[in-house]
């Protein structure tokens, strides 16, 4: 747990000792209120001089203050590391996602991700705020009170210890075992519990047709249970261990005023010392009253660190860190390309040679399953786990920068994403551009009647406002606003109606003659305008030409036309 948190931390080692020191010093300010307190409530009682009293006055009047400003402090520091260590934890992951998505997403739901994006790395601030910070405050304020005390008598100074050690030690690591011997912590049961939930969302419609939809229910509803009795157990337990270190502290505070009080009886111990050894100890154990609640958490973040620390493993140390950027994107070159999923025997996808070059329009055919959809997220780097090689202009796609290759290419399938945002705000995410600018585009995918007025409406979610036409159009107007140099299209017109189909696969030829385009189609239609076919037949090219050439060879290309158009 310790090492993944420091890997997540570096850098941040000063602010965090700094955060340290201002809690120390911050209790210190309590012990020498207290302290203070003690012996001028003491020493007024013998009646002497209020000379003699004005140090003790202007202690009381500082250790007050300072409690407070380095109480202030203390809190500015310690959340602001804190923040600052989950923003970049964040960004890290965020970033390794979109470099490295989707590798081991099979592995990972959705709502699995989201747990960890979201809740694993608050559960962290758990970690250091409750957790890592407390333990080091705590063990610098005993060393200093310790050696403060031991000055009057060791024997206070022994009880003091023997107490931090039961309050600030045992207790707490009795708490983290009982934690580690439960079954499984609450943080499981969230997210199983969440990605019920999500998955009982997703699939309503379905569950309603089907007549499951009351078993769905019930089964989230014990799967609620279950996270609720879990976070009760939880609370129940810190409640505990809380109780238990209060009561630990005022016992010994009991065992220090009796060992004061025998001090002094046989004369090793001043008499107005009493109270403020007393009151001393008891503010001393301020630094670890919490410990053992809050170390009952410790399986619960240990869980959320592993977990988001295979997250980042996912893709931090998987695949070489390199960021090479290319002059060109062009020419891709393939060669000995091996490729298969995780977990399964046998290549989705082998390619001997292929070359790829600028304006090149080719079209990618064969069955389902045959390893087309493949091909391209090997080359748009959504797949980086392969064998042979894949070249960009002589760089290798496993070293080169993500970010420079994505920004090269233009993607879109059957079901584009828009984002529950304004059409303004959908294509000025990917590039800032003025209105006039951005009716231009539209206008080109024939969209100003129906967009172009009206730039600040919002989409819905899964932009149910908009038709599949408009969807598809607004899709390709946000790849015109980039001009990419390579187009890859991946059956982008297979869930709308022939007519449209026609009409957008004409915009692409019109307003993308000058880029690359892979296109991956089933429609035989337009095969004439490509200058080459590539023919996949179990992960294979098995024929290549143009349709002409293809037509007349009478083979796979043959078949699966004549089968289409007969």
């Amino acid at each position: 747990m310790i090492r993944p948190f420091l890997r997540m931390v570096r850098g941040f080692g000063l602010l965090m000792g700094g955060s340290v020191l201002l809690a120390s010093l911050t209790i210190l300010s309590s012990v020498g209120l207290l302290g203070t307190s003690a012996y001028l409530i003491t020493y007024a009682g013998f009646h002497p001089s209020i000379a003699v009293l004005q140090v003790a006055i202007v202690g009381v009047r500082f250790f007050g203050i300072t409690r407070g400003v380095f109480r202030y402090l203390e809190r500015l520091l310690t959340h602001s590391v804190n923040l600052r260590i989950l923003a970049r934890l964040r960004k890290e992951i965020f970033r390794n996602l979109v470099e490295k998505f989707p590798l081991g997403q099979n592995e990972k739901g959705s709502a699995q991700l989201l747990t960890s994006i979201v809740q694993d790395i608050e559960a962290i601030e758990n970690l250091y705020v409750r957790i890592l910070s407390p333990i080091f405050t705590a063990l610098l304020v005993t060393i200093l009170v310790a050696l403060f005390l031991g000055i009057f008598s060791f024997e206070i100074m022994v009880v003091f210890l023997f107490g931090m050690t039961i309050n600030g030690l045992a207790i707490p690591w009795l708490s983290a075992r009982i934690s580690f011997f439960q079954k499984t912590d609450s943080s499981k049961y969230r997210s199983s519990y969440q990605q019920k939930i999500l998955h009982f969302l997703q699939s309503f419609e379905e569950s309603v047709v089907m007549g499951i939809n009351d078993q769905a229910r019930l089964d989230l509803r014990f799967s609620e249970e279950d996270w609720a009795k879990s976070t009760l157990r939880s609370g129940i337990w810190q409640s505990v261990f809380s109780a238990l270190g209060n009561y630990t502290t005022q016992g010994f505070f009991l065992v220090t005023l009796i060992t004061s009080a025998w001090l002094i009886e046989n004369g090793k111990l001043e008499s107005v010392l009493l109270g403020v050894v007393s009151l001393i100890v008891l503010a001393a154990f301020e630094s670890v009253n919490q410990l053992p609640a809050s170390l009952y958490l410790s399986k619960e973040v240990q869980s959320c660190v592993q977990r988001i620390d295979e997250l980042v493993d996912l893709s931090e140390t998987r695949l070489a860190a390199n960021r090479d950027i290319p002059q060109n994107i062009f020419p891709i070159r393939i060669s000995e390309l091996h490729f298969r999923y995780k977990n399964t025997k046998y290549d989705q996808l082998q390619i001997d040679k292929l070359e790829i070059h600028s304006g090149e329009k080719i079209a990618i055919v064969g069955v389902t399953g045959s390893g087309k959809t493949t091909l391209l997220e090997l080359l748009t780097g959504f797949q980086r786990e392969y064998q042979g090689k894949l070249k960009f202009s002589g760089v290798d796609q496993r070293n080169i920068d993500l970010i420079w290759l994505r920004d090269q290419i233009g993607y879109m399938d059957a079901s584009p994403y828009l984002f529950h945002a304004t059409i303004r705000e959908n294509f000025t995410l990917a590039k800032q551009m003025n209105d006039d600018e951005l009716t231009t585009v539209l206008t080109r995918t024939n969209l100003e009647n129906r967009i172009a007025n009206d730039l600040d409406q919002n989409v819905y979610e899964h932009a149910e406002n908009f038709s599949g036409g408009e969807i598809q159009r607004l899709a390709l107007a946000r790849i015109l606003v980039r001009r990419p140099k390579l187009i890859i299209l991946d059956e982008p017109f297979r869930n709308i109606d022939p007519v449209i189909s026609r009409q957008l696969t004409e915009v692409v030829w019109d307003q993308f003659f000058d880029s690359g385009i892979l296109w991956v189609t089933h429609d035989y239609q337009f095969m004439e305008k490509f200058d080459r076919i590539l023919v996949i037949q179990n992960g294979r090219i098995v024929e290549t030409g143009t349709h002409r050439e293809l037509f007349e060879q009478k083979n796979v290309y043959y078949r699966i036309y004549i089968a289409q158009y007969p």
